[in-house]
């Protein structure tokens, strides 16, 4: 593995580890309609020890496994991984101001199209509809199913 795509691996998951690390911490902070069991906290601690757990794990491997790759894709890869946790960092900054639906709907449709590459008329116009559906389902899964409150923004 050569030392730039090693360092560009070790500091992505740096980040992502510190992003579980505040997500966790901010669970604890939530608010529930309705005391349950499981209540509105537990399936974020789940995402965030899970992203802990696997970063953790894969900073290990990192040092010590030689992946061969060609220059040419880590180092797109590792731009698609710097721009895909600006973006995390901007939903999270903008979540509360905007909203769920709407912080979420922008945050799909850019992710998406980051995935993705080109695209033509027809397929950003499915991306911007998918990104809409996506995010109006989990959020009446999360605040009528598990009694989530969550940020309503400018729309609330």
């Amino acid at each position: 593995m050569k030392k730039t795509s090693l360092c560009n691996d070790l500091t992505v998951t740096s980040i992502i580890l510190a992003l579980s690390v505040i997500l966790f911490s901010t669970t604890f902070s939530m608010e529930s309609v309705a005391v349950d069991f499981l209540g509105p906290s537990f399936f974020p601690r789940l995402v965030s020890i899970a992203l802990m757990v696997l970063s953790g794990a894969y900073l290990f491997t990192a040092r010590k496994t030689n992946r061969k790759a060609e220059e040419a894709d880590k180092s797109v890869a590792s731009h698609k991984d710097l721009l895909s946790l600006g973006l995390m960092a901007f939903y999270i900054l903008v979540l509360k101001r905007l909203g769920f639906l709407i912080a979420s709907s922008v945050y799909l449709y850019f992710q998406i199209l980051l995935c993705q590459g080109k695209t033509t008329k027809r397929e950003a116009l499915w991306n911007i509809l998918l990104s809409v559906c996506l995010s109006a389902a989990v959020y009446f899964l999360f605040s009528k199913g598990f009694s989530l409150i969550l940020p309503q923004g400018i729309l609330g």
